[in-house]
């Protein structure tokens, strides 16, 4: 079974040791998956679906959607 983070735009998102997804809190290992995944914007530019709010904290561009996170 897989967690589903569910994100609205410019949410922030807490980053901690552990996962749970009931408290909108993701590992540090989902912070650097979720790094990876790229969208392009109306100017055909790489963007990231996500921003460093500090160490703990992550927020989401404009973008807004769900995310399956691995177990």
């Amino acid at each position: 079974m897989r967690d589903i983070l569910t994100v609205s735009e410019h949410q922030e998102i807490f980053v901690s040791s552990k996962r749970d997804v009931e408290k909108n809190t993701i590992s540090y290992e989902d912070r650097e998956l979720l790094f990876d995944v790229i969208h392009r914007d109306r100017h055909n530019k790489e963007r990231s679906i996500i921003a460093t709010k500090g160490k703990n904290k992550i927020k989401a561009s404009s973008i807004v959607g769900t995310v399956s996170l691995k177990t």
